[in-house]
């Protein structure tokens, strides 16, 4: 009886190590899995009159799970936005208006980065994991860029939300096998109202009599964004006229009495004041024309010499 306890034992502690070893066998390996995490990307105010392009760099975020101590692949795929996509690319709205841009993988901005529309790409991101199976890779560029040749676009602000779908896997170029995860960010631009003017010289050219009036003509080149309502005012020149047709030229401490004009006629000054002498105007974000209609009237003639004056010129949008 006292041979029979060591058998016993001896059984038990083999039917514990098989099962031990058969649990050690049919235990799955950890499955990997990536978010990926970006910034919102902001353009802030743009100017689309300027005809550049408008570039900005974000950042992008990785963190994975899986097997301890191996190297995950994510592959991190943006959408086109819900501003809509025309072939590769994407488009940012406001109400019915659009503005487009994109999304670029590299500092040259020739490689979109899309991977879930079009025929575009996604970067293959390799992740180490540590001993717990965690692992991450921050501070990845995002390139974005508003196109060039806008200039049509009305103002207004400007947003795409951009879906990410994260695929990963353990192989190189085959993280698009593995599991999937997602998240989103925005991409947002402000077009606000510009101009840009263009105010050439107005030259009288030679005289030596003032028996009739003397007429000369200029061209003020205003560029507004399409759809905004514009005024071009003028002041009273150095001398601070108060009247449009009382503006005067000088030369030392002689004058030379002049007016300016919105109308061939010359009937209708070009002055200050809002809404009265004021030429109105709405922007088609294209180079407009304005035409300035100068005269001297008739007067005595001052002694000879140059006779100049400065008139500041004013677009209010």
């Amino acid at each position: 009886m006292g041979d029979a306890v060591p058998v016993r034992i001896a059984a038990l502690v083999s039917v514990g190590l098989w099962a031990m070893l058969l649990s050690a066998i049919v235990s799955p390996a950890a499955a990997q899995s990536c978010t990926t995490t970006a910034a919102p990307v902001t353009f802030g105010s743009v100017d689309l009159l300027a005809g550049n392009a408008v570039d900005i760099t974000g950042s992008v975020s990785i963190a994975c799970t899986g097997t301890a101590n191996t190297t995950v692949r994510a592959c991190p795929l943006f959408s086109a936005g819900s501003g809509g996509a025309a072939g590769a690319i994407r488009y940012m709205t406001a109400g019915a208006n659009s503005v487009s841009f994109n999304l670029f993988s590299d500092a040259g901005r020739t490689q979109v980065w899309g991977g879930s529309f079009g025929a575009t790409t996604a970067p293959e991101i390799a992740i180490s994991l540590d001993a717990t199976g965690s692992g991450s890779f921050g501070g990845i560029p995002l390139y974005a860029r508003v196109y060039p040749g806008q200039n049509l676009a009305l103002a207004g602000t400007y947003a795409s939300d951009i879906a990410i779908t994260t695929l990963s896997g353990t192989t190189a170029g085959t993280c698009g096998t593995g599991a999937t995860t997602g998240g989103a960010f925005a991409v947002t631009a402000l077009y606000e109202t510009t101009c840009t003017l263009s105010a050439p010289l107005l030259d009288f050219g030679n005289f030596a009599s003032l028996a009739s009036a003397l007429d000369a003509t200029t061209n003020l080149t205003v560029a507004c964004s399409s759809g905004s309502a514009y005024q071009v005012s003028m002041d009273g020149g150095l001398a601070g006229a108060t009247n449009p047709e009382l503006r005067q030229m000088t030369r030392l401490s002689n004058t030379l009495t002049y007016a300016l004009y919105r109308d061939t006629n010359r009937t209708q000054p070009w002055g200050n004041t809002m809404g009265d002498n004021t030429l109105s105007s709405t922007g088609t974000g294209s180079q407009q024309s304005h035409p300035v209609y100068g005269r001297i009237p008739t007067q005595a003639v001052p002694p000879p010499g140059t006779y100049s004056d400065t008139v500041v010129v004013t677009v209010t949008n």
